[in-house]
């Protein structure tokens, strides 16, 4: 009888260590996005930074979002509508000359279709529309 509960503890052992083992791998299938140099990110993590991202937005956090939306962009450097995001970011920060660089990559693939979210490659007519300010702004000052 002794036995027999020793090797159920064992097997009960095993198998926590097995399934935390588990958990902390990720199949190459799950592994979606470079995020940075530390890691990679699923489509569930990047669709979770993205929201997060979008929220400090609507709650006019341009510091918290531009962290946010920047790190997104370095991952993604050829994605308009993260430049977009960030370009709407120093804008709002009053960072005009910076906003304006990354506006104007944006605009360059303005959607008519644009959905917003995470997997977007393309920007908003409003990329068109915060540049528009900025440029009525001239000279722009920092």
């Amino acid at each position: 009888m002794k036995t027999i509960r020793i090797i159920l503890l064992i097997g009960i052992i095993a198998g926590f260590t097995n399934t935390a083992t588990a958990l902390n791998k990720r199949s190459p299938n799950e592994i979606t996005e470079k995020y940075s140099d530390s890691g990679y990110l699923t489509k569930k993590e990047l669709k979770r930074e993205y929201f997060q991202g979008t929220y400090y937005i609507y709650n006019e956090k341009y510091s918290q979002a531009l962290h946010v939306f920047s790190k997104l962009l370095k991952n993604d450097p050829e994605n308009s509508n993260l430049s977009f995001y960030v370009g709407m970011c120093y804008y709002h920060l009053e960072k005009c000359n910076i906003s304006k660089k990354y506006l104007e990559v944006a605009v360059k693939n303005i959607s008519e279709d644009y959905k917003d979210s995470v997997f977007e490659r393309n920007a908003p007519s409003e990329a068109q529309y915060f540049l528009d300010k900025i440029n009525e702004l001239a000279p722009v000052s920092e």
